[in-house]
């Protein structure tokens, strides 16, 4: 079986949630090809995956010896990323935990999302401005009922909307901080 799968640099956490979730109705994952997940059918298990960046060190035996010995069992080497699986009543630490490529790729993320965050604020109100203020003649809110404004709604909507995913990603970066630097 396979699936197609789009999770974020930042989003790992959710990447194991949802494998997880497939090895609790049977499915494994064998390999991985960009966003495409290739699993084979097993038994129902219920198991915990685990996600490390491995950066441009790709099979790094010692690492993946270190992690066997701790209880995980070495899934692949996909693209920048190694997978591992562990049965989900044992309680190692995560793998990431106190790595210093994950902490400076997670910061480097950071950096961008905050970069972004701060880019859309003036742009978004820049635009919000042009359209209410030189198109519009000014801003009154019962013109966001008027079907000619509809442009002008929609644009404030997408741009509170942009904030709210910027802010939620970066929240979720920030929680996969803490759990590295454990």
């Amino acid at each position: 079986m396979t699936k197609t799968r789009i999770f974020p640099c930042w989003a790992l956490d959710a990447e194991e949630k949802w494998l997880s979730a497939l090895a609790a109705k049977g499915h494994y994952l064998s390999s991985k090809d960009g966003e495409v997940y290739v699993f084979e059918k097993g038994e129902p298990d219920s198991v915990c995956y685990a996600v490390e960046y491995a950066g441009k060190t790709h099979g790094d035996p010692a690492r993946i010896a270190e992690l066997e010995e701790k209880g995980f069992s070495f899934v692949g080497h996909f693209g920048r990323k190694r997978y591992y699986l562990r049965p989900a009543a044992e309680g190692s630490d995560h793998p990431s935990v106190g790595s210093l490529a994950e902490l400076e790729r997670l910061h480097t993320v950071q950096s961008n999302l905050m970069t972004a965050i701060l880019l859309n604020i003036p742009g978004t109100l820049y635009c919000l401005l042009y359209i209410f203020l030189f198109i519009k003649g000014g801003l009154l809110f019962s013109d966001l009922a008027n079907p000619e404004s509809l442009p002008c709604t929609l644009g404030a909507m997408l741009g509170i909307f942009s904030f709210a995913v910027l802010f939620r990603w970066l929240s979720a970066l920030n929680k996969r901080i803490k759990k590295v630097k454990l």
